[in-house]
């Protein structure tokens, strides 16, 4: 059953087996419809896992050719680390669909568009070709064109969907968690004086405490007044996360000058004062951070520094089946039958619960995670010490 199958999103084997595991997946490499392709060139039929098992012994990398709005549907994190982990390095489609283009480059596999007009049946291939790609050693900018050579001969032009700087960088490195820790890790603490806080920190009292905290008043700044009260939100943010690594000078620049900046678009950071997550994105990111704090280690760094950057509730909602129906304590059985099904899981999430700071992991039974949050967990004042 898919529901159990998709609960073990946390076991990266059984996901890499499931990339591609869809039975109206049409992929004309093969004969049928469904989890099948055909490795070249010896012409074996098989599952897509055991096709890419087969290049890997050969240390070849493996690219996907897609129509129209490649990665439409529901494109949830491993629709990407799937590709990832059975060795794709590149996709070239006609189009992306918007989260799953994103997602790739998150995992440091490129996405390359197809000329207008032009695409794997205009050019005449049929995916049994060898193709090579010159990425120019890195040296890439926003919507660059690249050639890629056909062992058949033919050459074509397809353009580089990283379409900003920050995307470009996170790509060199790999995948933007590679990028994170590689910035950790040569993170200093700033040397100039952190002047946009300094004009804006505030303070307060309530009942008998002394609080700080940052008003835009206080910068006397006249941009201010004509920014929309939601940048506003925005600019608040900034300065009170202001560390001069993830947030900048320059990015408080460019949201006070936001009526410049907003005709032509801008990147700008955003940290939330807090998280909400349900079971099906919130395990994979349990996951993410436990593969991180591996990763700090074979850095030489210290894997109690990977946290949630702020706090976050994970609730395990549309988890538990109905095995049981129409008889007393139905509920109690399900949810018993629950835990022992998925037993690796939750045994994995109750140490994640306490392996890691700003993380409160909700059982399932508790309910719908809008319903937990709204009567629970939603505050309004956020104070840090």
């Amino acid at each position: 059953m898919f529901n159990t199958y998709g609960a073990r999103r946390g076991n990266d084997l059984i996901m890499a087996r499931g990339t591609f595991a869809n039975v109206r997946l049409v992929n004309k490499l093969a004969s049928r419809t469904g989890s099948w392709t055909t490795h070249i060139p010896t012409n074996q039929e098989l599952a897509p896992f055991d096709v890419a098992e087969l290049y890997k012994k050969e240390n070849h990398q493996m690219i996907i050719m897609g129509g129209t709005l490649y990665g439409n549907g529901s494109s949830r994190d491993w629709a990407a680390k799937g590709p990832f982990l059975l060795g794709v390095s590149a996709v070239i489609a006609k189009s992306f669909e918007r989260i799953h283009r994103s997602n790739l480059l998150g995992m440091g596999i490129m996405p390359l568009q197809f000329m207008e007009g032009e695409g794997a049946d205009e050019l005449g291939l049929d995916g049994k070709e060898q193709f090579s790609i010159d990425f120019l050693g890195g040296n890439l900018s926003v919507g660059q064109n690249l050639e890629v050579k056909a062992s058949n001969g033919k050459t074509f032009q397809a353009k580089v969907r990283l379409d900003t700087e920050p995307e470009i960088a996170f790509w060199r490195n790999g995948g933007i968690l590679n990028y994170v820790l590689r910035q950790m890790a040569k993170a200093k603490q700033p040397q100039k004086a952190l002047t946009y806080t300094d004009k804006s920190k505030a303070s307060m009292n309530v009942g008998g405490k002394d609080y700080t905290y940052y008003s835009l008043p206080q910068l006397n700044d006249p941009r201010i007044d004509k920014l929309p009260f939601s940048i506003r939100v925005l600019l608040e943010s900034n300065l009170r996360n202001f560390d001069d690594f993830t947030v900048k000078e320059a990015d408080i620049e460019t949201i006070l000058d936001w009526e410049v900046n907003a005709p032509k678009g801008a990147e700008i950071p955003f940290k939330p004062a807090r998280v909400i997550l349900q079971d099906l994105t919130g395990v994979p990111a349990v996951v993410d951070l436990a593969a991180m704090r591996d990763a700090v280690v074979r850095l030489g760094g210290k894997p109690d520094d990977i946290n949630p950057a702020c706090p976050v509730d994970l609730v395990i909602d549309h988890s538990v089946q109905v095995d049981v129906a129409r008889e007393k304590n139905a509920y109690l059985k399900n949810q018993e039958i629950e835990f022992k099904r998925n037993y690796e899981r939750f045994e994995f999430l109750k140490w994640g619960s306490t392996a890691f700071q700003n993380l409160k992991i909700i059982p399932p039974g508790s309910g719908i995670v809008h319903q937990v949050n709204l009567e629970y967990l939603a505050r309004v004042v956020f104070n840090n010490d």
